[in-house]
């Protein structure tokens, strides 16, 4: 599955947004930055958001096979034993 420019745009925009709240919950950006662990976290996040781009990965739960060897909807998972 293939992501939209949308979806990738809205993924960096949010990234950022988390980022820039945190820069600013420190008191700005000589404060933040002069901690080495936060400057490793904020490098950390931006891999992680970057890598996220280029990966398939599917967020909803699916179907799934029961244990009698049936299609079993996640939906309900105290009765399908997903």
């Amino acid at each position: 599955m293939k992501i939209s420019a949308r979806l990738a745009f809205f993924a960096i925009v949010v990234t950022l947004a988390y980022l820039g709240l945190a820069v600013w919950g420190m008191g700005g950006f000589a404060a933040f930055f002069s901690h080495a662990p936060l400057v490793v976290v904020v490098l950390a996040t931006l891999v992680m958001a970057i890598a996220s781009l280029f990966t398939e990965v599917n967020l909803n739960r699916g179907i799934a096979w029961s244990p009698t060897g049936s299609i079993a909807s996640c939906a309900t998972p105290a009765t399908s034993g997903c």
